[in-house]
């Protein structure tokens, strides 16, 4: 049972991921304009997308220290490549040692800007015959904020002054009827986080916008480079 503003976000998204079937309209459709606009709309919301994943979305966001991007570098930022299933640690071993160690640290994400950034959500695998993924907050996060898991409500959530459930991280998972998993924070703690830890967010994004049944090639040619402010991305269109 996710909160209202969660669940608006997912028909949201999941409305602007339908192809549509007039040609017109598919034309507009591709050049990505509503979506890009849900990115720059949602940055001042109350409800945070921090992971979205989905058909035709993908959204992933770290959080950097603000130093990192004093001054900005955007063709360094262009070439950021990860996801939210990165491992926080991990065994090692090799490399002419005979000792097993335990890495940790950020996931490597081909960007010097973020070679010290750290993701507050984590997408887990869990292994089987049919295996499932799940996400969870990073540990850090829920301990300052005084969250706990609450599995019936599909969130994070705290007591507010009332003695009622806050949520705090909603998440949701790809179910029936929805290919859409997606995990968004509260402003206010979120905010509160950034400004105690003098950091910033930042995002990445993809929207791989066409209709699978009559896809057949990406298109040939360089992408075109789009920086408008807040967001700058590479850009495609056939």
């Amino acid at each position: 049972m996710a909160n209202y503003e969660h669940d608006q976000l997912i028909k949201h998204i999941s409305m602007l991921n339908v192809p549509p079937d007039d040609d017109t309209e598919y034309v507009k459709w591709i050049t990505a304009e509503m979506h890009l606009k849900l990115l720059r709309k949602n940055a001042e919301e109350d409800e945070v997308i921090m992971c979205a994943i989905g058909s035709h979305t993908f959204i992933h966001t770290v959080v950097v220290n603000e130093d990192a991007i004093d001054p900005l570098d955007i063709d360094d930022l262009l070439g950021w490549s990860g996801n939210p299933f990165s491992a926080a640690a991990s065994y090692n071993w090799g490399g002419g040692k005979e000792d097993v160690w335990i890495e940790r640290g950020s996931p490597v994400y081909d960007s010097m800007t973020l070679r010290e950034a750290r993701p507050l959500v984590f997408g887990r695998e869990r292994p089987g015959l049919q295996a499932t993924s799940y996400f969870e907050a990073a540990q850090e996060y829920t301990h300052l904020t005084k969250i706990h898991h609450i599995p019936e409500r599909g969130a994070y959530c705290r007591f507010n002054e009332r003695g009622d459930w806050e949520y705090v991280v909603t998440i949701s998972e790809k179910t029936t009827g929805s290919d859409l998993s997606l995990v968004t924070f509260q402003r206010e703690p979120l905010e509160e986080y950034l400004a105690a830890s003098r950091s910033v967010l930042v995002r990445m994004f993809d929207f791989t916008l066409l209709r699978f049944s009559e896809f057949s090639r990406w298109p040939d040619g360089p992408e075109d480079a789009v920086n408008c402010g807040s967001l700058f991305y590479r850009q495609k269109i056939d």
